[in-house]
């Protein structure tokens, strides 16, 4: 399907586009907020206007930073795609339609931990021992983390992770990783990825490897990651309504 096709059956069946894009919860420090719009007109082809943001402060941010990722789900398949070089004004965005969509595979909600309570991920790699390392972003089955460490792909890997909830958790689960970003090498500038998240990068970042990290928790241990990803989600909506 052709992304105007996609956008011509959102508006017809008046379904909701679920944004992602970026704010910065603290000086330097970007998290991904969410939220919800709609298609109120599609003209010349390539123009769209999208209103009825939810929440209503999320404008701010999009408007800021030029740019947002949007999924939505057209005849039982779910897509995503960025739409940047926006105008924003009286609450509504003016875009071109993106020339191309992605199938939108992620199946759990995924947060970044703030930075005054991280996620801590500790590691055994026969090269290096035992590392502990913040995480990026974590959802029920998945961790992405960056380090400046080579580490091996192919290996089964047993983790732990603790979590800043009910006071703290701790939780073990066998692991895989599962990509490896290596253009972090060389680059200090922002990055967009396919899913939803912007790498922003500075000195402290230089030299980093982005890693993906599979986890295959028990369910008591699921559970409780959960429950942090619930929280965590709350608290960003909320801080998204103060702006």
């Amino acid at each position: 399907m052709k992304p105007y096709d996609a956008f011509i059956y959102l508006y017809e069946k008046k379904l909701p586009l679920i944004l992602s894009f970026p704010f910065e919860e603290e000086k330097g420090y970007f998290i991904t907020g969410r939220g919800l719009c709609y298609i109120e007109k599609i003209y010349r082809n390539d123009k769209i206007i999208l209103n009825r943001f939810t929440p209503y402060r999320s404008i701010v941010c999009i408007q800021k930073e030029q740019y947002f990722f949007a999924n939505f789900e057209v005849l039982g398949k779910s897509y995503t795609c960025v739409f940047d070089n926006l105008t924003v004004e009286n609450n509504k965005v003016t875009a071109t339609i993106p020339g191309t969509m992605n199938p939108y595979l992620r199946r759990f909600l995924r947060v970044e931990p703030a930075a005054k309570l991280p996620v801590t991920l500790y590691l055994f790699s026969p090269e290096y021992g035992t590392i502990s390392i913040n995480v990026k972003d974590i959802s029920e089955r998945g961790i992405g983390f960056l380090s400046q460490l080579v580490l091996n792909t192919n290996q089964q890997i047993v983790c732990g992770i603790k979590l800043p909830v009910q006071g703290e958790t701790f939780v073990i689960s066998s692991a895989s990783i599962v990509y490896k970003l290596d253009s972090l090498l060389k680059s200090e500038q922002s990055q967009k990825t396919t899913s939803g998240n912007r790498i922003f990068l500075s000195a402290k970042y230089k030299n980093m490897i982005a890693y993906g990290l599979e986890l295959f928790p028990h369910t008591e241990d699921e559970n409780k990651i959960r429950i942090y990803i619930m929280q965590r989600d709350l608290e960003i909506r909320r801080l998204l309504q103060e702006l």
